[in-house]
């Protein structure tokens, strides 16, 4: 089972591709790198997670444009089949967990 992580530049009305993301997962203890890599064309980018559970998906806003929040992170409770979408601008950002 992946995550689907889907970035829109709500500034510029597209998708944000090639922002950096990294996603980790809470094992009670403390947080364990899980997957990263860059957001595609289309603004997304699939990510492993093969379980369910507490996950932080880190994304490096400021390698994509001049903002207050330099990096984001959203911390969520994942199922399976669960896909992440958020919308970025400089001045803040907002996100939904869509579940099948």
């Amino acid at each position: 089972m992946s995550l689907t992580l889907r970035v829109v530049d709500s500034l510029r009305g597209r998708t944000a591709a090639e922002l950096p993301v990294r996603l980790d997962r809470y094992d009670g203890n403390t947080w364990q790198s899980v997957a990263e890599g860059l957001t595609g064309g289309s603004g997304e980018i699939e990510l492993a997670a093969a379980e369910g559970g507490l996950y932080r998906a880190r994304l490096g806003t400021a390698q994509y444009f001049t903002t207050k929040f330099p990096e984001i992170q959203v911390i969520f409770e994942f199922t399976p089949g669960d896909r992440l979408e958020l919308q970025v601008t400089p001045a803040g950002y907002s996100a939904c967990l869509v579940t099948p």
